[in-house]
């Protein structure tokens, strides 16, 4: 009877969509007035979230008030992208 050793080695490859990926993918389908109520759903549902002010100021409070002299030329109107509202925890306490 004889014996042998022998040693085998194995690896694999896989993708896990985690549950905070799965809800970024979701988040990043929706349009700008559906991820505005699911922001207010979350902010009302978990009392640890709260806005983030600093990033709600009107566009019009951040502009200097001074008219141009001339006329605006005629070209393209460009809109400013929308602001996103960034959400901020509480720290949780550790237990050691």
């Amino acid at each position: 009877m004889a014996l042998s050793a022998r040693l085998e080695i194995r690896q694999g490859q896989g993708l896990v969509i985690t549950p905070q990926l799965q809800q970024a993918i979701k988040l990043l389908q929706l349009s700008n007035l559906e991820l505005d109520a699911f922001v207010d759903a979350e902010l009302e549902r978990n009392p640890l979230l709260q806005r983030d002010e600093r990033d709600a100021e009107p566009d019009a409070e951040r502009r200097p008030r001074s008219r141009p002299t001339s006329p605006p030329t005629a070209s393209p109107t460009l809109t400013p992208a929308p602001t996103w509202t960034r959400l901020t925890t509480r720290p949780r306490p550790v237990n050691g």
